[in-house]
């Protein structure tokens, strides 16, 4: 985005210009949840980080539901705190620092170009369009406060990524402890052998020694197809093989022992582009291995980069806070804390009326 520093003009007369026909501010009758200094953050607000909030934990869902047979938001931390519990803590903070950088953005003369504005009208118009009336409803945000807020949001975020700009961190100091020898990856290509199958409960079972001696000879004759120059994806094609047969490439660093001991002590001895002489047996079946590259640098760079981030974000938060710290902030807690993050905005049975959603989020009169 690009943000010009000018005159501070009046913020009201370019919605008036551009989205509404009215000069003056949106009326809000949505309850005060956080006020930072003089400036007041409204419940439509919040509920609008909330949905955001909402939209991805929920997406997140079903795949903790599938896989680890759990939900999403009562997942907890190491220290027992719950995603849903997290969530929320990062929904107030997040409106906190938002509202104090937008207030620094106004003094600094910080404002939207018809471009942008354009932008998020086009952005309010797809949320309108998108949510249902359950979700309007529950979220008490009309289209002309959805501007402002976008409005809002936009400097806000412009003066914050200016903000991070002026930080200085020593990225040398902050990967001094990365060694790439830790972090030296191998690429290594398989042909597998299974000599087990599982049951319905995921138990192993092992085949018989004649089954065993069978998967071996195949075993055997791939290998020597694949010294012969046979690509590992032709011998997957050919009729005849044994069930269960399977190609992969996998990336591991060296300790890991992904396919256990005997895989990996195999494929270190391995030159690039070399496939081992020998047939590796490990518990589960028969490996053909074939070095792809054993100087990948990706974890190392990942690693570097992680270092570096974590560095800046670390900066950022010491700067944030020295600024926080200028700002009085009160909290209602009477409408915050009834707030349970998960299905305010998302769930498409939310609400069905406004007594509902004041019985939903128990508001205070």
């Amino acid at each position: 985005m690009n943000y010009k520093r000018r005159l501070v003009f009046a913020f009201s007369m370019l919605l008036l210009f551009l989205l509404t026909a009215c000069s003056k501010r949106v009326k809000n009758d949505t309850p005060v949840v956080i006020t930072v200094n003089d400036s007041k953050i409204h419940m439509d607000e919040m509920m609008y980080y909330i949905y955001q909030t909402e939209a991805d934990g929920n997406a997140k869902e079903e795949t903790y539901q599938a896989f680890f047979g759990e939900s999403y938001w009562e997942t907890k931390d190491e220290t027992g705190t719950t995603n849903r519990e997290l969530a929320k803590s990062d929904v107030m903070e997040l409106a906190i620092r938002n509202d104090i950088f937008y207030q620094r953005a106004a003094k600094a003369g910080y404002e939207v170009s018809k471009d942008e504005m354009n932008e998020i009208s086009k952005k309010v118009e797809t949320l309108m369009t998108r949510w249902t009336d359950q979700q309007k409803l529950a979220m008490g945000i009309t289209k002309e406060r959805l501007v402002e807020i976008l409005t809002k949001l936009s400097i806000a975020n412009a003066y914050e990524k200016d903000f991070r700009d002026t930080l200085e961190v020593d990225e040398a100091t902050a990967t001094s402890t990365i060694y790439e020898e830790d972090y030296k990856e191998y690429d290594v290509l398989y042909l597998y052998v299974p000599t087990v199958t599982f049951s319905n409960d995921s138990d192993m079972i092992a085949f018989s020694k004649e089954e065993k001696q069978a998967a071996y000879k195949e075993a055997v004759k791939l290998l020597k197809q694949a010294k012969q120059g046979t690509d590992f994806s032709d011998l997957l094609m050919e009729e005849n093989r044994v069930e269960g047969l399977e190609s992969s490439e996998v990336t591991f660093i060296k300790g890991d022992e992904i396919f256990g001991a005997y895989f990996e002590k195999t494929a270190l001895t391995l030159s690039n582009g070399e496939i081992a002489n020998k047939v590796v047996e490990e518990e589960d079946g028969y490996y053909i291995i074939k070095m792809v590259n054993k100087d990948s640098k990706v974890s190392y760079e990942d690693a570097m980069n992680r270092a570096v981030e974590a560095a800046w974000n670390d900066a950022f938060s010491k700067a944030y806070e020295t600024i926080k710290n200028e700002y009085e902030i009160t909290i209602q807690e009477k409408v915050w804390n009834p707030i349970e993050i998960g299905a305010i905005t998302y769930d498409k049975n939310v609400v069905s009326s406004k007594e509902d959603i004041k019985d939903a989020l128990e508001i205070p009169e």
